[in-house]
């Protein structure tokens, strides 16, 4: 097998927007690369949204700024820039099975983020948000909001799934490696990754 090469990095800011490619390097901390889904977005109640139950997920750009995240659109380019207050409120929103405890970002963000086609919410796991991969597959390892196991976990195998067909910066991967692109199934053959499929 050719040795994989890491030819480009996309981090998604909220779980289920447009991915922000890394120019330069992306800092590895315990639950993740920085900044990779570190919020997200719910519905009314609570219930996270993929862009399968709020399409308009895929128009938002996100990025990191100083004190918070800035959202915008290509129709509004000025968009708002979302923060956690000192006294957030906090609730606990739903990922999958798992329940998180997380601050609320403040009303203006909700605000524009609802006014993209149905009521949402965001929130932020900070230092006191718990969420960890299951015990069989990484050892409690901590998490974020990903779908999928933390990327230190080396010992599991790639799923069969395509990772061709889809815009970079729309959807997944996290990862492009080498000539992976090319093959329906690149999962195949690779033996072990420092990477598990990400979402």
């Amino acid at each position: 097998m050719s040795r994989l090469k890491v030819e480009s990095l996309f981090i998604y800011p909220i779980k289920g927007v447009r991915g922000l490619g890394v120019e330069r390097y992306a800092a590895l901390e315990a639950r993740g690369f920085e900044n990779d889904r570190r919020w997200l977005a719910t519905d009314e109640d609570g219930i996270f949204l993929t862009q399968r139950n709020c399409d308009a997920l895929a128009r938002i750009i996100a990025r990191p700024v100083a004190g918070g995240l800035h959202l915008s659109t290509e129709d509004d380019p000025a968009g708002v820039t979302a923060t956690i207050g000192p006294s957030g409120e906090r609730r606990t929103v739903t990922v999958w099975k798992d329940d998180v405890n997380a601050p609320e970002a403040d009303a203006a963000a909700n605000t524009w983020l609802s006014a993209l086609g149905r009521e949402a919410r965001l929130f932020f796991m900070d230092s006191v948000s718990v969420r960890s991969a299951p015990a069989q597959w990484a050892a409690d390892q901590p998490v974020r909001f990903a779908d999928g196991l933390p990327l230190s976990s080396r010992r599991q195998r790639l799923s069969k799934r395509s990772i061709a067909g889809s815009p970079e910066q729309a959807r997944r991967p996290s990862k492009w490696r080498g000539s992976a692109r090319t093959s329906s199934f690149p999962a195949d053959a690779w033996k072990r990754t420092a990477g598990a499929r990400s979402g």
